[in-house]
């Protein structure tokens, strides 16, 4: 089986928004608001214990929120940009 990861290719000169959603064991990544991943979690839902990022290279990060799928935030970084 392949899975097409074409959506992940993005000007990464430019800022880019990406999105992760999980709702009912399935996860989408968005791409400037357009779904480029999904996937079923197998897993028992557990607990958040950290956000890690990685980059290849440089990259950099403006901002990010962790919300309940009420909208309520539970973690907010601006990163002093």
């Amino acid at each position: 089986m392949e899975t097409d990861l074409s959506a992940f290719g993005c000007n990464l000169n430019q800022w880019v928004n990406v999105s992760c959603e999980v709702r009912n064991k399935r996860v989408q990544i968005l791409i400037d608001g357009k779904k480029a991943y999904e996937t079923t979690i197998l897993n028992k839902p557990a607990e958040v214990l950290g956000v890690r990022y990685q980059f290849e290279g440089t990259g950099s990060i403006d901002y990010m929120q962790l919300s309940h799928l009420n909208g309520v935030s539970v973690l907010k970084d601006d990163f002093g940009y």
